[in-house]
């Protein structure tokens, strides 16, 4: 899932924007990311796929948007913590079958 935040933060004066989405193809990322350029937003995401992640981060940082990768780490230090692979898959896609 992306997540772009949209609320009025008085204390610092930003306006957060949240897509609930499923962001599952890299046109729709793009899509994104480059609204929140003209926004002059930030980007906060968790996206499950590596790829997804690693796009989302190259793309905001030639287009020069502040952003923050909230899962990807965290996916890392559990999956090294384990010493397995993440599976890359959203909650509820097809061949996810983890039952919480």
């Amino acid at each position: 899932m992306f997540v772009r935040v949209t609320i009025l933060l008085k204390r610092f004066n930003l306006k957060i924007f949240r897509n609930d989405d499923q962001i599952d193809d890299a046109e729709r990322l793009m899509e994104i990311i480059k609204q929140a350029a003209k926004e002059g937003a930030m980007e906060v995401y968790t996206l499950a796929d590596p790829s997804m992640a690693e796009s989302a981060k190259l793309a905001c940082k030639l287009l020069g948007i502040p952003a923050t990768d909230v899962i990807g780490p965290i996916t890392e230090a559990i999956a090294s913590h384990l010493d397995v692979l993440p599976s890359g898959l959203p909650r509820g896609a097809p061949g996810w079958n983890f039952p919480l």
